[in-house]
């Protein structure tokens, strides 16, 4: 830890403090101004400064490699009294923080900031005069300065040395380099610390008794001496307007036209309160109005559409067309149909027609002739032909009737025969039933013979049934989600659900988290949420008095409220007070305005602003409106409460001149920082 400000004997007397009742003494080095460093980590915001601690991050001055902070907006002070950065430093950064230390019942530096002298940097000239608040500086050395050049830090001694009030810099700054400078060497009594001054402590010429008070005698000294007489009231009851009675927590003085009493006000005494809905003072939900639809199912959803399946195969997309008949297969061209009608292969398409004997590959023969097989699947038409018992008779066909559905009936001249033989060699059964019939048995031939059944025949073609299980190259039909293409199933535990990934457009498994009964339903502003799943957003629900939008503005103090009398109405910051033939020191009664206009000023004047009271780290405007005549005038000085204080004016380092026959407006924005007001002044012309 390093000090500035102190580096000799003289210095330390220069800057030793009074105080009341004893001898200057010699100033602790440890008094005065300290510098902390650090170096940045890219991590840490907040460093610890050396105690005591200052009051105020205005009391610092810091760099951040080499480039000069600005209080408040860079940085601030935290609760404990360290260091707080609003942007983190960077790794290797060198950070110098320098800080007063204020010890009890000790002198204070007072800190002053030095004149702008950047408006003669040339690139040549090294020699400059400093000046605070447009006078001489009075310098007490170049250790006392902190001046920084281009946001630079500059070392005294070797950056820059003093002569009287002329700093002189070893090198030239350039003609657009920047200046800042404050000068920590002047000292004031500063602020006793509580219970630390004893009545003996005063230059008296008695000692203090029992119900004496500090005086001044008839030579101008201090005195003890005893009051004698009415000292005024001590408390509010004392006083003869104002009649108190049993006096409660939270009550309030209240004009009741003769005198001031204690009351408690309640919100019915208030000057048009407004008219609340129940849910301002109940809070509840349920007595608001308009109040959303809340969804309690997902179908409720607007976008829950097709969202869940319902297992319903018509509820499926991009079915595929299933034959229901046979005239819906592709490889059938079937027209007119009739009865009896079979398909048949026609090389391209199976066709409808009727079957024949053709059909079956065998060559049509002549009348009366009959259908006979070789034993080896062949047929052929030929005539029948018979003879027995030696005769040699032959037999014709003469009519053919289906006797039991398996004989034919043939007639001859020999019904003596027994036997018939057919021309191809097939033997069968003869029955004679009378001279001129026999019955042939007919056991022989192939049951097609007799039947003409397309079912009695054998090696018929393989025809389609006309059942869908039957065909062939048929389309997979899925049966079960993980088979459909825009369905990806993977490692789907029990209870999971399908979930659309719009990015892949794809369905895929999503698992519920499995602590179901610590799931948490809520719903905050227009979000609907379950613990450990997503968010929902639903029309805004306002569920608190603080969400409601175009609330009434309910009084929490008592010069908020409104009335007639006027005894508990503040005045308006917009009334304003004229003032004519302004000249010397002018009192302006700040008690109820802040706006005066001003006519016929006879010269240039001082503003003395009384009733002010504006309090510590608080500020205000206050607004002059200067008729101008042919004769120009100003406020040229400012006193507030009767105490001078320096005006800061826009562009100049004194008063500017008025505008003749102009309207001028002259403001002074006030602030009130830590106790010390600083003052800027404005000057805007109209007319």
């Amino acid at each position: 830890m390093a000090y500035i400000g102190i580096v000799s004997s003289t210095d330390s007397e220069q800057l030793s403090p009074n105080y009341i009742g004893f001898q200057p003494t010699v100033q602790r080095p440890e008094s005065a101004f300290v510098v902390d460093t650090f170096t940045g980590n890219g991590v840490q915001t907040v460093f610890p400064l050396s105690s005591p601690k200052p009051l105020t991050s205005r009391a610092l001055l810091v760099s951040v490699a080499g480039q000069l902070l600005v209080p408040v907006t860079d940085y601030n002070l935290d609760s404990t009294g360290n260091i707080e950065f609003v942007s983190t430093p960077n790794v290797g950064d060198y950070i110098t923080v320098h800080h007063l230390i204020f010890p009890r019942n000790e002198a204070t530096t007072t800190i002053r900031k030095l004149d702008d002298i950047s408006g003669g940097f040339n690139g040549v000239t090294t020699q400059f005069t400093l000046t605070a608040n447009g006078v001489t500086a009075n310098i007490l050395g170049q250790n006392v300065l902190i001046i920084s050049v281009d946001g630079v830090i500059q070392e005294p001694g070797v950056a820059y040395t003093v002569s009287g009030d002329d700093i002189i810099f070893s090198e030239a700054p350039s003609i657009v380099s920047s200046f800042y400078g404050l000068d920590i060497g002047t000292t004031g009594i500063g602020t006793p610390g509580d219970e630390t001054i004893d009545p003996y402590k005063f230059l008296t010429d008695n000692d203090p008794s029992t119900g004496k008070v500090l005086g001044i005698n008839s030579s101008g000294e201090l005195s003890w001496v005893t009051v004698t007489g009415g000292i005024g009231a001590t408390d509010l009851d004392g006083l003869s307007d104002v009649a108190i009675t049993s006096p409660l927590a939270g009550q309030t003085l209240v004009y009741n036209g003769t005198n001031f009493v204690n009351t408690t006000l309640d919100y019915s005494d208030l000057s048009g309160p407004p008219n609340l809905a129940t849910v301002a003072t109940t809070g509840n939900y349920n007595d608001l109005l308009n109040k959303p639809s809340i969804p309690t199912d997902l179908n409720e959803f607007t976008d829950s559409t097709n969202l869940l399946f319902d297992g319903q195969y018509g509820s499926l997309t991009g079915l595929p067309s299933i034959p229901q008949s046979v005239t819906d297969l592709i490889d059938t061209d079937i027209v007119s149909l009739v009865n009896g009608d079979v398909l048949v292969w026609n090389g391209v398409y199976w066709i409808n027609d009727q079957l024949s004997l053709l059909d079956l590959g065998i060559s049509d023969g002549s009348a009366g002739q009959v259908l006979t097989t070789d034993g080896a699947g062949g047929f052929t038409f030929s005539t029948v032909v018979g003879g027995g018992g030696g005769g040699g008779a032959t037999y014709s066909v003469s009519a053919v009737t289906a006797t039991g559905g398996t004989n034919l009936r043939l007639s001859g001249s020999d019904a003596s025969v027994d036997d018939v033989k057919f021309a191809n060699g097939s033997n069968i059964a003869v029955t004679r039933t009378d001279a001129s019939t026999i019955t042939i048995s007919t056991s022989g031939l192939h049951a097609v013979a007799t039947s003409g059944s397309y079912n009695d025949l054998t090696n018929t073609p393989s025809l389609f049934s006309g059942d869908y299980n039957d065909l062939t190259n048929k389309p997979t039909i899925p049966t079960q989600l993980s088979e459909l293409n825009d369905v990806y199933l993977a490692a789907v535990s029990h209870g999971d659900i399908l979930r659309y990934d719009i990015e892949g457009g794809i369905w895929t498994p999503y698992s519920f988290p499995t602590d179901f009964d610590n799931q948490t339903l809520s719903i905050y502003g227009n979000q609907l949420s379950i613990s450990g799943g997503n968010t929902v957003t639903i029309p805004a629900v306002v569920t608190s008095y603080n969400d409601l939008t175009d609330k009434p503005t309910i009084p929490s103090a008592v010069s908020q409220l409104t009335n007639d009398s006027g005894y508990l109405t503040a005045i308006p910051d917009e009334t304003l007070a004229t003032k004519t033939g302004a000249t010397g020191t002018v009192a302006h009664d700040c008690t109820t305005d802040k706006i005066f206009v001003h006519s016929s000023v006879a010269a240039n004047f001082t503003v003395n602003l009384t009733n002010l009271n504006l309090a510590s780290n608080k500020a205000t405007v206050i607004t002059l409106l200067i008729n101008q005549s042919s004769t120009a005038y100003m406020p040229t000085g400012l006193q507030i409460g009767g105490s001078t204080v320096t005006i800061n004016w826009q562009g100049s380092s004194s008063a500017p001149a008025g505008n003749v026959n102009k309207k001028d407006i002259v403001a002074f924005s006030i602030f009130n920082v830590g106790g010390t007001y600083t003052v800027l002044g404005q000057l805007v012309s109209f007319g």
